[in-house]
């Protein structure tokens, strides 16, 4: 019953972050198809103007599908491994934030990739079913995971890198303070330095995600090397930090978010913890 309510708890606080930072999801992978560089503010600008600010979400019905099953996935799954280990090890941690993030994905990628699809869509984007009858149907059903090794690799860096991170960041605020790690103030503080860590460490596989679902919908898909290697070879290295800005300022406050409401969440519902 408990790790219905942590599931619960989880959820809820992953639809919330959703429905507040879905438009900077937009943005990220809108300039991350973008051909050379494209500011943020320029971008923004030129959807609204031509799509309508309606456009900025689009793929949202997908994305709370999303939301619920992967992030709130792969938050209870880490709160429950670390209940029954009970051990403070980074390395132990490192590992279970990697295989909740990878078991979580493995059931979400197919909204992950309807989301990317419909975002990347100008004009009249088509809807969720439409995009996943169309694939299924020239690709077969398997083609739904497209870029699923980089939603896999993604996960399991983007989960271990903000729930280990949040872990010890909240260790550190409340020795540096003296606050409680239960004090909002020690949530917050420790959610922010969570999402600065995780937008660098995850936005080369963001890069590379998009890249391979934008190529599921042709009939010769690129795998996650040759997406590398073609990102690598035509746009160089700093190509795969393309669309830091919006990753960032969607990972920041939807980290934010999420982890606090999900302490929140969890008080209410009176779910156990491991610090």
């Amino acid at each position: 019953m408990e790790q219905l309510e942590d599931f619960v708890s989880t959820s809820l606080a992953c639809i919330v972050a959703n429905l507040v930072t879905h438009p900077l999801e937009m943005l990220k992978v809108r300039q991350q198809l973008s051909v050379g560089s494209v500011g943020f503010s320029t971008l923004t600008v030129n959807i609204i103007r031509t799509e309508g600010p309606k456009a900025l979400y689009k793929g949202l019905s997908a994305g709370l599908f999303r939301a619920v099953i992967s992030g709130g996935g792969r938050l209870m799954i880490y709160n429950q491994l670390k209940m029954l280990s009970k051990e403070d090890n980074v390395v132990l941690r490192i590992g279970m934030g990697s295989a909740a993030g990878m078991i979580a994905a493995i059931f979400a990628a197919p909204f992950d990739l309807v989301r990317t699809v419909q975002q990347a869509n100008v004009g009249s984007a088509p809807s969720a079913l439409g995009v996943m009858k169309n694939i299924a149907k020239v690709k077969g059903p398997l083609a739904l995971w497209s870029g699923s090794s980089a939603i896999l690799a993604r996960q399991a860096i983007f989960t271990a890198a903000q729930l280990v991170s949040y872990d010890k960041a909240k260790l550190f605020v409340s020795t540096q303070t003296g606050l409680d790690l239960q004090h909002f103030s020690t949530h917050m503080l420790a959610s922010l330095v969570s999402g600065a860590f995780t937008t660098l460490a995850t936005a080369p596989l963001e890069m590379i995600k998009t890249h391979m679902q934008m190529n599921s919908q042709n009939l010769a898909s690129a795998s996650f090397l040759t997406s590398f290697r073609t990102i690598l070879r035509t746009e160089g290295v700093l190509a795969f930090w393309r669309g830091t800005t919006p990753l960032y300022l969607r990972v920041a406050p939807h980290t934010f978010i999420v982890l606090v409401l999900t302490e929140q969440f969890r008080r209410l519902f009176g779910v156990s913890q491991h610090v």
